[in-house]
């Protein structure tokens, strides 16, 4: 019985081997099979990021030809524009992806592109690399399943945005400091917000990395009528002050207020402000001051270092030598004011400022 009891014992021990070397075969075979997929995978999604890449400079560049040369111009070099030697795409297989270009419009309210001619420019190129062209995408473990390659599309289309204008009237007695504060403030001279407000440019985008341009400005103001002369949008030479500064140079309340910074400019200047979604007071003002009546400052053609809550001169807008100036709308801004520069006490200032503000145009890739 003991013997009997052994020999079952150790048939129980005995295990087919062999079994086991079947499993490992299939396992090793899976896993061989999964990392050439994630490497087809990879492979692809590289290729689909380049062909993005490809469509998105070409449709800007077609843009930037078409604004400053024309269509036909733009037409002549855009194959230049999706050169391999400069934009490649899965270089080494020395395969070309298939472009085609299309210009028409584009309707901002609908989001969409049209092929038909419309009110803002625009093109749309799209990449692809496809089995019906000849030059899909090869797979290597899709060749195990009968796909041996798969086809892959990209697209881009680039606007001729901006160009929108606004016709602006804006009172002497308009108080840039009240910019973006509710309608109950008021200040130390007796100024409100009722009878003071900043004028609030509501009919064109304020878009960060644009430029606004100001034109045909005319008018005249004066900050204390009947002892400062009136002056037009330029403001007056003669008269140099700071925020707080009376126009005989006394000092009551110097500084930034309402979280928007000093500045120093003439009396009866024209000028701007541009202001996030937050009123103003409830972060801290810019430091320091910007004085705009030195000569690096109020003379230059492009401005692109102005930030949100600090006041700029626009004056008459153009440089010395009659350059219509650029002012680029800074990083964060959604609202832009103008009104009259004045060191203290709008509510006795008298007349107005007028002129055109105009969005000048930028290629923007809509799609």
């Amino acid at each position: 019985m003991p013997l009997m009891n052994a020999m079952k014992s150790n048939r129980q021990m005995i295990r087919p081997r062999g079994a086991v070397l079947i499993y490992v075969v299939v396992l090793l075979t899976l896993l061989t099979a999964i990392c050439t997929l994630a490497v087809d995978y990879g492979h692809v999604q590289l290729i689909k990021s380049e062909m993005q890449r490809t469509a998105d400079v070409t449709a800007r560049g077609y843009m930037e030809l078409y604004t400053v040369y024309g269509k036909s111009y733009a037409d002549a070099h855009i194959s230049q524009l999706y050169a391999t030697s400069k934009n490649p795409v899965d270089g080494n297989s020395n395969i070309t992806p298939t472009v085609n270009v299309q210009f028409g419009s584009w309707t901002t309210a609908s989001s969409s592109f049209s092929s038909s001619a419309g009110t803002i420019p625009a093109v749309k190129v799209t990449v692809t690399r496809t089995q019906a062209n000849g030059n899909g995408v090869s797979l290597t473990w899709g060749m195990l399943i009968g796909f041996n390659s798969i086809d892959v599309h990209a697209s881009a289309t680039a606007a001729l945005m901006g160009g929108n204008t606004a016709n602006v009237n804006i009172p002497a007695t308009s108080d840039l400091y009240f910019s973006g504060m509710p309608n109950t403030t008021t200040d130390v001279w007796g100024a409100n917000f009722a009878n003071n407000a900043p004028y609030q440019v509501t009919s064109i985008p304020v878009t960060p990395g644009t430029y606004l341009t100001f034109t045909n400005l005319g008018g005249t103001s004066s900050v204390v009528p009947g002892t400062v002369p009136s002056t037009g949008p330029g403001g007056s030479s003669t008269y140099i002050v700071s925020h707080g500064q009376n126009y005989d140079g006394t000092m009551y309340y110097p500084g930034s207020e309402n979280g928007i910074a000093d500045a120093k400019m003439p009396e009866d200047a024209m000028e701007g402000l541009f202001l996030t979604n937050n009123a103003p007071n409830l972060t801290t003002a810019p430091a320091g001051q910007v004085d705009w009546t030195s000569a690096a400052q109020s003379n230059q053609a492009t401005y692109s270092n102005i930030v949100v809550q600090q006041p700029f001169m626009i004056g008459t807008g153009e440089t010395t030598g009659g350059t219509v100036k650029q002012f680029l709308v800074p990083p964060g801004a959604t609202r832009f004011y103008m009104a009259i520069w004045d060191g203290v006490d709008y509510t006795n200032n008298a007349g107005s400022v007028t002129g055109t503000v105009t969005v000048q145009t930028y290629v923007q890739l809509v799609q």
